[in-house]
């Protein structure tokens, strides 16, 4: 499973906290960590089954991959879309994280990479 964990250069202890929990908790897991602007091409470069961010970025929609947006900012709800559906959450916990990733390798497997796929500007 690969996940990319994004997050803004200010909040970057929470992106590297988070990568090396799911790194020590799911070993088998590619963890990659990068600033929240780099989102939409490392999501085209790595095509990451999981990605958890501070917001999801515009042109990065693929019904594939699972999104965990975690807000900075306190009374600002997180959302997880998994499979189609969207959901709100409050406060998110190592454990959901966890539970999160459990349920999207649930998911079918992702195709192989498409080599004729049109190369980005």
């Amino acid at each position: 499973m690969r996940v990319l964990v994004a997050f803004g250069d200010e909040y970057r202890s929470y992106r590297e906290a988070i990568a090396r929990a799911i790194q020590a908790l799911r070993p088998s897991a590619r963890v990659t960590v990068s600033p929240l602007e780099a989102v939409p091409a490392q999501v085209y470069r790595l095509e990451p089954h999981v990605v958890i961010c501070a917001s999801r970025s515009e042109g990065t929609a693929d019904p594939n991959t699972t999104w965990v947006t975690v807000p900075t900012e306190e009374g600002v709800p997180g959302t997880i879309s998994c499979g189609g559906f969207l959901r709100e959450v409050g406060d998110l916990s190592l454990t959901e994280l966890l539970a999160v990733l459990d349920e999207a390798e649930d998911f079918p497997a992702l195709p192989p990479r498409s080599e004729d796929r049109p190369a980005r500007p």
